[in-house]
């Protein structure tokens, strides 16, 4: 970060890809963040802040949505791929994730808020933050963020906030597998019929019954062409019974990733 400060973001004319990991942004102010975001180079396409630490707890410094929109305003509108993972967010409250999701810059496209605790929010919270979203994202990240807490209405509520101009959703690592075929096929049935790639890798799928799997998979719109299945085995059921479940995947779907699945 002292580079940041020191050289005027002048680190490279060229650089494209800048990763702030672990970087001790934690130990900034809000005001802080924003001047080193903003000597950010222009020619920055790719930004990591991910593990930054903006959430509350112990030795940490508390960022509010009211410092952090500020800094990710002064985020450069060149940035098209931002990494926001693994910081906690969903310790803010609702308005402070809507105050956040707002300054993100327009020029965004890809988003990652993976591993970002939302759980702790409730639904109609989360929905509204996610409505927040810029409407230029198209890949949106929310895998490891333990959506299975979310039951009924409340969760129908949250993937309807996704905004229309999403195509690619990764909802991996969610536990999934806590839910019966019912729930899942409720699930999967309100996600939009914009969505065309579905990662729904490492979920534990395999713990689900094949009645249950085909109940889910045929939920599954047909609007999808990339599905992703990996790390959810090895299954429990075999032969006729498993090829039954996987015949319920929709016609669509052009690309399945069924690795690691042994």
């Amino acid at each position: 970060m002292k580079i940041l400060s020191e050289t005027n973001g002048a680190i490279s004319a060229t650089m494209t890809t800048l990763n702030l990991r672990h970087a001790g942004l934690r130990q900034r102010t809000g005001a802080q963040l924003a001047e080193m975001f903003r000597k950010i180079s222009a020619t920055v396409t790719t930004l990591n802040l991910s593990n930054s630490d903006f959430w509350p707890g112990a030795g940490y410094w508390r960022k509010t949505g009211a410092e952090l929109a500020p800094a990710f305003r002064a985020i450069p509108d060149t940035v098209e791929t931002l990494d926001l993972s693994r910081n906690g967010l969903g310790t803010k409250t609702g308005a402070e994730l809507v105050e956040m999701f707002t300054a993100i810059p327009p020029t965004v496209k890809t988003l990652d808020l993976g591993w970002n605790e939302f759980w702790h929010r409730p639904g109609d919270e989360l929905a509204q933050a996610f409505r927040a979203i810029p409407d230029t994202v198209e890949t949106l990240n929310l895998s490891g963020d333990r959506l299975w807490q979310r039951t009924g209405d409340a969760l129908a509520e949250v993937l309807l906030a996704i905004r229309a101009t999403v195509k690619t959703l990764n909802l991996s690592d969610n536990d999934l597998w806590q839910k019966n075929g019912a729930q899942l096929a409720e699930m999967f049935g309100v996600i939009r019929d914009t969505v065309t790639a579905l990662d729904l890798s490492d979920n534990d799928l395999w713990q689900k019954t094949g009645d249950e799997l085909a109940q889910a998979f045929r939920a599954i719109r047909d609007t999808v062409t990339t599905l992703n299945l990996s790390r959810n085995g090895p299954w429990v059921i075999t032969g006729a019974t498993l090829e039954q479940a996987f015949r319920a995947i929709p016609d669509t779907v052009e690309t399945l990733d069924l690795s690691r699945n042994g």
